[in-house]
This record gives C-alpha cells, structure tokens and sequence, in this order.
C-alpha cells in the first residue's frame, strides 16, 4: 500500500495538478485498471482532479491492461480476462480509453 501510495501522492497527483493549472497543455497518459481502483479507494480527490482534465479534453488516457502482472506472463485467456476487468473500471469511474495500445 505504501508504495502505491507514494506514486499517486508524489508523482501522479502533483502531474494532475500542473496540468489543471496549465489549461494550454495536454498529454497522453498510460494507467493501469488496477491504480484506477486504488485511486478510488484511498486518493478520491486525485480520481475527482483527473477526471476534469479528461472530461476537458486535456488528458488522452491510454489503458490496454489491469495490472502488469497479467500481460505478459500469463496465457491468452488472461490478458482477455484483465481486458475485461479494465474495461469495467474505467466504465465504472466514466473515464474513457483511447483506441492507443502501449505496452
């Protein structure tokens, strides 16, 4: 927990608010399902910062996975499996996906 925290408090979040205070900028994100729930979880207000910028236009928010963990070592059936459950966060928390895949 500790380090999940200290990636959304100490790099995520702050990213977030430079770019809501810098309307001009934009960027492209990549983010896994699985930090979407810890954000919900435990840094509601980084989720609440990070969907204005994408409900802006501000922000393209890149995703193909739930976690690293699923995409490479495991057989077909589980990276279909962790495409499901991606889909179904950011469904859930009304964050929408680019069509881009970055792994």
């Amino acid at each position: 927990k500790k380090s999940e925290d200290a990636v959304i408090h100490e790099s995520f979040w702050p990213l977030v608010k430079m770019l809501l205070r810098h309307p001009n900028w934009s960027a492209d994100i990549e983010m896994q399902g699985y930090m979407v729930e810890v954000m919900a979880e435990r840094h509601r207000e980084a989720l609440r910062d990070f969907q204005k910028l994408l409900s802006r236009g501000k922000v393209k928010l890149i995703s193909f996975h739930y976690s690293d963990q699923l995409v490479v070592a495991f057989p077909r059936h589980d990276q279909e499996w962790s495409n499901f459950l991606n889909k179904n966060i950011f469904r859930k928390y009304r964050l929408p996906i680019s069509p881009t895949i970055f792994l």
